[in-house]
């Protein structure tokens, strides 16, 4: 049986996700293939990162140390001890100038299918 908690967090989930793929009106999203029957079967929200069923299913929810920002696509985050990297391709701007090093985050992550971590939601904790 599903926990309330878990239905929250899914729910959450996909809101998240249904906002990336409509992209907020960015031209950026790209549609996917077509299955027989004329329904989509994937929808891509930037190159490089695929959001599927699969991705849903496969997003980690965890705490990290936000350490810093590597470039401007990406942020070093600090998880169960190791530091790693996550894409984020410039869409978390202002909340990420309000960052400092050290601030505990509650994040969302999946792999894509190049081995890159891209991170869906985060949040400051403290």
């Amino acid at each position: 049986m599903i926990t309330i908690k878990k239905s929250f967090s899914i729910i959450i989930l996909l809101l998240v996700v249904v906002s990336i793929i409509s992209g907020c009106g960015s031209s950026r999203a790209k549609s996917g293939s077509k299955t027989g029957n004329g329904e989509k079967n994937e929808s891509k929200a930037a190159p490089g990162s695929k959001l599927s069923f699969d991705v849903i299913q496969n997003m980690v929810e965890t705490q990290g140390t936000y350490v810093g920002e590597i470039d401007g696509n990406s942020v070093e985050i600090i998880v169960e001890g190791e530091p790693r990297a996550f894409r984020h391709e410039g869409r978390y701007r202002e909340v990420l100038d309000g960052l400092k090093e050290n601030d505990e985050l509650s994040i969302s992550y999946f792999e894509n299918e190049h081995g890159q971590l891209i991170l869906v939601t985060f949040k400051k904790l403290k």
